[in-house]
């Protein structure tokens, strides 16, 4: 070190500046903000190693120029530095992206999980090179997976920021019409369609299939409805039967108002609930309760008769 202190001092911080040298004194890099003691320190600077940046081949950089191109579907800057910061920020982008999407995933209802992992370790990998030859380099060799990689994230982006909605509608379709699983399966259009349903939302990579799902939905939904329309007539129906024939029990039996109240609401919320009700089974399971509240109205309005016959006090 034949310069003066001052001069030696200027250069050696603007090159670290500039990322040309590093310096190493007992062992260890000595970081930028602690470099002005060593420096100026003339018993410390004989210890001082400089250790002159590492550069990529010319080469690498076009290469790996090329793999980003690939990736991203845009040409990066052609230079270490300017290229080193392009990709670095564009898997970011990804890494931004693909955390975002990971949660749903991991849920197990929608796809990608592994998929999600892997790319997140890979991307995890790749951002943690400190130094442009480190960085490069490890691209380069990760080339085939990161061709991998772009193709599952290509697929991911699609379904988390545009098909979401359709898979979602197709999830909560499915889980609605197991209600009437085994109905619709005997069906000649909605059993093909309903299975179907399942093995896409089953898919490990159902991104092309969710096309479908439109279509799966309106056959299974049109056959449901009418499945569902039918047997609430005629449910309703039978109701309504027995709804006039206690109707008539009560107006014989000169039974007051709190005997046609009791005897014929039960009837008419099982009538109102079965207008609402999805399942098959609940509706039947409905003229089941309406015999049974029928039965019970009966024997009310017997008691009413026998204590009005008796002249014994009225419930």
């Amino acid at each position: 070190y034949g310069w003066p202190d001052e001069e030696v001092l200027l250069l050696v911080a603007s090159l670290m500046v500039l990322g040309e040298i590093s310096l190493m004194m007992d062992g260890a890099l000595v970081p930028i903000d602690k470099a002005y003691e060593p420096i100026t320190t003339p018993a410390k600077r004989r210890k001082i190693v400089v250790i002159k940046r590492q550069t990529t081949d010319p080469k690498a950089v076009q290469d790996a120029r090329s793999l980003g191109k690939e990736l991203f579907h845009e040409m990066g800057p052609d230079g270490e530095d300017a290229l080193f910061s392009f990709a670095q920020n564009k898997l970011k982008g990804w890494q931004t992206s693909l955390s975002g999407y990971k949660p749903l995933a991991d849920t197990g209802s929608y796809p990608g999980k592994d998929e999600i992992s892997d790319g997140l370790v890979l991307v995890r990998k790749l951002l943690a090179c400190d130094s442009s030859y480190k960085f490069i380099e490890l691209f380069n060799s990760q080339k085939a997976d990161l061709l991998h990689l772009a193709d599952n994230y290509s697929d991911l982006e699609q379904f988390y920021e545009h098909q979401k909605p359709t898979w979602e509608k197709l999830r909560k379709a499915f889980e609605r019409f197991q209600l009437n699983r085994l109905e619709l399966e005997r069906e000649n259009q909605a059993g093909p369609a309903l299975a179907r349903m399942q093995q896409i939302l089953a898919a490990p990579s159902p991104y092309s299939l969710i096309k479908e799902a439109e279509g799966l939905i309106t056959t299974v939904g049109t056959v449901n409805t009418t499945l569902v329309t039918a047997r609430r007539t005629e449910t309703t129906r039978k109701i309504d039967n027995l709804l006039v024939k206690l109707t008539a029990e009560v107006d014989a039996a000169a039974g007051d108002a709190g005997l046609r109240a009791g005897c014929l609401k039960p009837l008419e919320t099982l009538k109102s609930h079965v207008q609402t009700e999805e399942s098959l089974a609940h509706i039947t399971q409905a003229e089941s309760e309406a015999l049974k509240e029928y039965d019970a109205a009966s024997d009310r309005i017997e008691e009413f008769v026998r204590k009005l016959t008796e002249g014994l006090p009225k419930e």
